[in-house]
């Protein structure tokens, strides 16, 4: 007698659960206004923080002067002082979530801040160029005085100081007669007076793979190569020679004086396989950089790695 046998075929369906059980309802973090200058007309900066929502959002704010807005952060104008109720409501398809806050916008009550910071890449070595950032608050305009005679009526001015030296850096925020400054004291050192080279990376087309290389460089007709720098047999590029030698008869002046670079098939010496160049004025008018980098587009490339002091 055969046995029977009964198939139970169990359907198993897939649940997937979201991190967050009220996904779609709106959730402010924060709020809050900026005012920007300290007469009128008064011109606010709205923030607005709130979880993220993957679905479409109204934003309407009114600003209790008679206007509205539907921006997420607007910026808004009140031509007379006074006390404002703003009050903004945000909906999607699912949540209408209120929120209220107070303006107050006096001149009395608006302090003038002035505040500055600065920045640079190229630290502080002459020339100079410095990227100067305004947080004044409650002004209408600005003057920098940079300390070496010269100045900027600019909010956020980039400046380049040529010369060494201690420099006194005055910001005034000005609102309506009203002026309070703030002041930074910049070092500015002299242009390095030792040049080093560190190491030398060296690109080549492939087909110059299973050669052997030498690196040669000179500083106008000065053989300035590290004795005994030895030859590199690359398996695949790049090459890197690394060393960190003081260019010898670089006396500090930043002229025009080449500073060149010869890549040598040690079997050959008829020409070399790939030369490049720089001169000296070039470093100082890039700011002392820590890397240069050339590339002929050919599968020739370099890159030169320097230090100073």
């Amino acid at each position: 007698m055969k046995k029977k046998y009964l198939f139970v075929f169990i359907l198993i369906i897939p649940l997937f659960f979201t991190s967050c059980e009220k996904k779609g309802n709106i959730e402010i973090y924060d709020t809050g206004h900026v005012v920007e200058n300290c007469t009128s007309p008064f011109f606010i900066q709205f923030y607005l923080d709130l979880s993220f929502q993957p679905t479409e959002i109204n934003y309407t704010w009114d600003f209790g002067d008679g206007t509205t807005s539907n921006d997420k952060e607007p910026i808004h104008s009140y031509s007379e002082p006074g006390v404002y109720n703003v009050k903004l409501v945000i909906e999607n398809y699912k949540t209408i979530v209120e929120e209220t806050m107070i303006v107050n916008v006096n001149k009395d009550t608006l302090d003038i801040v002035a505040d500055m910071d600065y920045e640079t890449i190229f630290n502080l070595i002459a020339p100079a160029e410095i990227q100067f950032y305004n947080y004044s608050k409650h002004a209408t305009s600005y003057f920098w005085n940079f300390g070496d005679g010269l100045g900027s009526d600019e909010v956020e001015p980039i400046h380049i100081y040529e010369s060494s030296g201690t420099q006194t850096v005055v910001l005034y925020a000005i609102c309506e007669g009203d002026t309070t400054s703030a002041t930074y004291n910049l070092e500015i050192k002299p242009a390095p007076e030792k040049v080093f080279i560190n190491n030398v990376v060296i690109w080549l087309p492939e087909s110059y793979l299973g050669g052997e290389y030498e690196l040669e460089y000179y500083y106008d007709i000065h053989n300035e190569t590290p004795v005994g720098l030895g030859s590199i047999a690359p398996s695949s590029f790049p090459m890197d020679w690394v060393f960190d030698e003081e260019i010898f008869f670089f006396n500090g002046d930043y002229d025009r004086d080449f500073l060149s670079f010869e890549i040598w098939d040690r079997y050959d010496n008829h020409s070399p396989v790939y030369t490049f160049q720089t001169t000296m004025s070039k470093l100082a008018e890039e700011h002392y950089p820590e890397v240069m980098v050339w590339d002929d587009g050919n599968g020739f490339a370099a890159e030169v790695y320097f230090s100073y002091q």
